[in-house]
């Protein structure tokens, strides 16, 4: 009998595990299985974000995949979670059999995340940490839509707005200790073409840098939002 294959989602900055809905019922509905998790201040989980720090998101994913009833995940993070990838694949290795960076960062040792972002948006990051008490960033709805949502209708980029949740600077800030070179398991690299948060270039770095196969996917750097069963087809190839 063939085993059920089984997915673990780690989203990215200012979303949490509610992105991956329209996935994980595409997933299911192709015979496979997924699960997903609230980074410590993210999505529904109440760690007061001042607090958060890397290590927190690879501790949190790391203890959410050792109480999953599965013996092997394909380990799959958006964005944001590049940075903590190569952690939780070597904390959990015997657990894991591919690593995938969707539209994700591949730092190397001693670098952070915002290395990888844009120029001309590192100020307006320092800025809104500044004006929160908590350093974290929120962006305005223009500015998520246009980065996020633009895929969507006016009503529902709102709605999903209003699923966001500040993100704190620090992971943007914290360099990692753990590189991309250091996944033991085969790795994979997933562009969106249509990326307005990293850019093309970026992306294209970052999959030549990871090795592996790279696939690109015709759609905004939310994919799992906006091309759900798309992205199931190539996550299952």
């Amino acid at each position: 009998m063939r085993t059920m294959k089984s997915f673990l989602l780690i989203h990215g900055g200012s979303h949490g595990a509610w992105c991956w809905a329209k996935l994980q019922e595409a997933l299911r509905r192709r015979g496979a299985r997924a699960f997903a998790l609230d980074l410590p201040g993210q999505g529904n989980d109440t760690t007061p974000k001042a607090s958060v720090n890397r290590q927190m998101y690879v501790a949190a994913a790391v203890n959410f995949i050792k109480q999953l009833p599965a013996e092997q995940f394909t380990l799959v993070g958006h964005s944001l979670a590049g940075v903590i990838l190569p952690d939780v694949a070597l904390a959990c290795a015997p657990l894991i059999e591919e690593v995938v960076y969707l539209a994700g960062l591949v730092l190397d040792k001693g670098e952070e995340a915002m290395r990888y972002i844009p120029q001309d948006r590192h100020a307006l990051y320092r800025k809104m940490a500044a004006e929160r008490s908590d350093k974290s960033i929120m962006f305005p709805y223009e500015r998520a839509r246009e980065l996020f949502f633009s895929e969507f209708s006016e009503s529902e980029a709102k709605k999903l707005y209003q699923q966001l949740s500040a993100q704190p600077l620090s992971i943007y800030l914290d360099a990692v200790k753990v590189s991309y070179d250091d996944i033991p398991m085969a790795r994979r690299y997933i562009i969106c073409a249509r990326d307005a948060v990293l850019t093309q270039e970026v992306c294209t770095e970052a999959s030549r840098r990871l090795g592996g196969r790279t696939q690109i996917l015709d759609a905004s750097h939310d994919a799992m939002l906006s091309a759900p069963d798309e992205l199931a087809e190539i996550l299952l190839s």
